[in-house]
């Protein structure tokens, strides 16, 4: 059976057995979500795409590094096209995905070692001793 992780705490939820039995199927596969912003600054780190994805999608003003470009136009039928995989939410956070499918938080480049860091050492080994 599997047994529920909390995300937020890094650990098993204590389920008996007993209860196990009674839980239903929503209790044990409902994950736990976790909000990136409440447990990660934003970083300030420059990421030239990300910014130019933001901007674009606020002001549909084109990058500059589109201008030094041999081909202009052929750049910025690609950047609209890279564009439109990406949206940004009420809060301005950018997100990439369809409306019909799985909408993914982006993340600038100096928040990725963070994340990935947290992410390991809470589901990676599922807190269980490795040494």
């Amino acid at each position: 059976m599997a047994v529920p992780f909390d995300i937020t705490s890094g650990s098993h939820a204590s389920v008996s057995s007993e209860s196990a039995t009674h839980m239903s199927a929503k209790d044990v596969s409902t994950p736990a979500v976790m909000s990136v912003e409440a447990n990660f600054l934003p970083s300030h780190e420059g990421d030239s795409m990300f910014d130019a994805i933001v901007t674009y999608l606020k002001t549909k003003d084109y990058p500059s590094f589109i201008k030094s470009t041999t081909d202009a136009v052929a750049a910025r039928s690609e950047f609209r096209r890279k564009c439109s995989t990406f949206f940004l939410d009420k809060s301005d956070e950018l997100l990439q995905g369809r409306a019909a499918g799985v909408h993914r938080h982006v993340l600038r480049r100096g928040e990725l070692r963070t994340v990935f860091r947290f992410v390991h050492e809470a589901l990676g080994h599922c807190s269980a001793d490795v040494w």
